[in-house]
């Protein structure tokens, strides 16, 4: 990450920079003008131990620091890959104190997927036209829109089981790209083992709730 950095300047802090996401998207005034779509606010910067049932929304789990020459920056992503060939328990630390989140050390590795490494290097600061989010599905793009429930995640909810209990029905195609996979229906929900396409339009309707709980 520091060879992309010295390669093309700024392309960490267009696609992957938390303040810039925050500077762009985020309603400071968010008590009194609440346009932003995760109507709970911030990340919270707090210790992790003492996020019990919000720890999805704590900093760490968003945010990490990155030394580069004399400056630090927070990098914006999921966290969740990244791992240490240190000791284990080398970053736990991170979590607890300020600023609540990790501090990459030369032992860490992040994966970045063949895409992702090859549009880092499209940014240009000298061109009007390659200065900017070169990743166009990176989250400091305004791709952060919250949080998936806790429980779809720990019970791998499926796709079927969500739309048998929800009130409004959302109807598009969706298949796999190859075999021998299958259709989606009991795949756990946002967990396919393969290259997925949609086809078609989506349409809502809203679920007759009040016949369904009868």
């Amino acid at each position: 990450m520091q060879d992309l950095e010295k390669q093309f300047p700024g392309t960490l802090l267009n696609n992957c920079g938390f303040d810039l996401w925050e500077k762009r998207y985020v309603n400071r005034d968010i008590e009194t003008k609440p346009t932003y779509p995760w109507g709970g606010g911030r990340l919270l910067r707090r210790p992790l131990s003492t996020c019990i049932e919000d720890r999805e929304k704590q900093v760490s789990r968003w945010i990490i620091f990155f030394n580069f020459e004399d400056h630090v920056g927070k990098l914006f992503g999921c966290t969740e890959d990244i791992t240490c060939r240190s000791n284990p328990d080398v970053h736990v630390k991170d979590w607890e104190i300020e600023p609540f989140c990790r501090r990459l050390c030369p032992l860490c590795e992040i994966p970045v997927c063949r895409e992702c490494a090859l549009k880092l290097r499209d940014h240009n600061a000298e061109s009007p036209a390659c200065d900017g989010g070169t990743i166009p599905m990176s989250i400091s793009n305004d791709h952060y829109y919250g949080h998936v429930s806790r429980y779809i995640v720990e019970n791998n909810v499926t796709w079927l089981e969500c739309a048998a209990c929800c009130t409004v029905w959302s109807t598009m195609l969706v298949y796999y790209l190859e075999s021998p996979y299958g259709n989606l229906l009991n795949v756990p929900f946002g967990q396919p083992e393969g290259r997925t396409q949609m086809k078609g339009n989506l349409f809502s309707f809203t679920m007759p709730w009040e016949d369904i709980e009868k």
